[in-house]
């Protein structure tokens, strides 16, 4: 009880902690065509204030914009906007590489 999933997701260390430069390319995929919406997860965590960190880490290391969704009783970071599903699976692997393993992308809805 009270413990975030993020971490057993391989979430990243605490910001503060080093984790290298803003990953090459960084540029937000190009916007989903209208009937589509592949959207990314990055963690979930039980705490709100354990899903605010991660999310600040996440956006100043991947430039792409994110929100906080509560769902399930958990605060989900998550992108903002839908992309189409090689982009979503482009982002997914940039977030890997940049040390966020526990991303994976999903069909949703617009948050």
């Amino acid at each position: 009880p009270g413990r975030g999933r993020g971490r057993g997701r391989g979430a990243p260390p605490p910001p503060g902690v080093g984790r290298g430069a803003h990953t090459p390319g960084g540029a937000a995929p190009p916007p989903a065509a209208a009937d589509t919406c592949w959207r990314v997860q990055f963690a979930a965590w039980a705490e709100r204030a354990k899903a605010e960190r991660y999310l600040d880490a996440a956006r100043s290391q991947l430039g792409v914009p994110m929100v906080i969704e509560k769902e399930a009783g958990l605060f989900k970071v998550r992108t903002t906007g839908c992309f189409d599903a090689a982009a979503a699976d482009a982002l997914r692997r940039r977030a890997w590489g940049a040390g966020f393993a526990g991303a994976f992308r999903f069909r949703g809805g617009r948050p």
